[in-house]
Formats: C-alpha cells, sequence, structure tokens
C-alpha cells in the first residue's frame, strides 16, 4: 500500500515536472519566433 502511494506520487511529480519543462520549451520558441519582430523580452527565470 504505501509502496502504491510512493510510486503514485513519484510518477505524478514526473509528469508535472515534464510538462512544465515543456512549457517552458515553448514559450522559449515562441520568444524566438515572435520575440525580436514584436520587441519582446524574455521573462526573468522563476524558482
Amino acid at each position: 500500500m504505501v509502496e502504491a502511494l510512493v510510486w503514485l506520487g513519484t510518477l505524478v511529480f514526473a509528469v508535472t515536472g515534464a510538462l512544465k519543462g515543456v512549457e517552458k520549451g515553448f514559450d522559449l520558441v515562441k520568444y524566438r519566433l515572435f520575440g525580436r519582430r514584436l520587441g519582446l523580452r524574455l521573462p526573468t527565470p522563476r524558482g
């Protein structure tokens, strides 16, 4: 029971971390494609 909860928690942590990484990657791509034309600057890193 405890092992299953630990495994599930690890899985959830990994998935949320991956989603955050994908989100940051898309932000970087958007800024690279459109940022120079629109005069946008990269946001300061959070956390």
